[in-house]
């Protein structure tokens, strides 16, 4: 069977192909307005394993401490409180290797949320301010508010992809989806 030769393309179509990139908003864009700014698809990951990984550091976790400020910010912003408490434990007991860059200020995220400020910068409020674990984790809490209004976001680990940016489901994801159903559903 001959192979057909390459479709050769015109200076149009590579007009059409780069306009039509940057009509499409990012994913930044669509999360931080909620879905109003278009789709976000996260593509399922059958090898994603959501078992507890050997280096998961439980008395790492600072969800017990920051019950309080959960639920006020869960109650806020109408978000399953146990899909807080997942996403918080998962960066803080997953999340501790950062320490060094902590002490010295260079981490790219915030704990207990694990809020990426180099990426989001003040989307979700200042660096400074987001040190703050009630103010960090009443970001989180509306972060995670504005997805279900993204339309593929019903189920918890598709939220933690996309609170990551991940473009598929992955370890780490359905580590939260595991967490949450487990506190959820007993």
């Amino acid at each position: 069977m001959a192979s057909r030769p390459p479709r050769r393309v015109d200076r149009n179509d590579l007009q059409r192909m780069v306009s039509d990139k940057l009509a499409r908003p990012s994913r930044r864009q669509i999360i931080a307005s909620g879905g109003a700014a278009g789709r976000i698809d996260v593509a399922d990951n059958p090898s994603a394993d959501g078992s507890r990984p050997w280096f998961e550091a439980p008395g790492f976790q600072n969800v017990t401490e920051n019950e309080k400020y959960i639920a006020a910010s869960a109650k806020k912003y109408a978000v399953d409180p146990d899909l807080v408490r997942a996403v918080a434990w998962m960066e803080t007991t997953h999340g501790y290797y950062e320490a060094p860059l902590r002490w010295i200020d260079q981490n790219a995220s915030v704990l207990p949320m694990n809020i990426n400020t180099d990426f989001w910068k003040d989307t979700w409020g200042s660096r400074e301010a987001l040190k703050d674990p009630e103010k960090n984790i009443d970001a989180g809490a509306r972060m995670l508010k504005s997805l279900p209004r993204c339309p593929m976001h019903r189920l918890p680990q598709r939220r933690a992809s996309t609170t990551n940016l991940m473009p598929k489901k992955s370890a780490i994801t359905e580590r939260v989806s595991k967490k949450y159903m487990k506190k959820s559903l007993g």
